[in-house]
């Protein structure tokens, strides 16, 4: 069975949009990607989602949004 993803890194796997490239657009550790993708307890600051949201839309050309993928 797969890992357990959240809605952020759903949103990545069916894109086909790997965490390292959210890194590299971002500038974001692994770890903070890596948490965002993985830990569903996982709750960035407001500065961290507007990157996270960011790196998302311009690697898939969708206009997503904060709400996507957390509360």
């Amino acid at each position: 069975m797969g890992k357990k993803r959240t809605a952020y890194g759903a949103f990545l796997d069916n894109h086909k949009i790997k965490q390292k490239e959210i890194e590299e657009i971002t500038g974001l550790s692994h770890e903070t990607v890596a948490s965002a993708c993985n830990k569903s307890d996982f709750r960035p600051s407001k500065s961290t989602k507007v990157l996270l949201v960011a790196g998302a839309r311009t690697l898939s050309k969708e206009n997503v949004h904060q709400d996507n993928f957390w509360d």
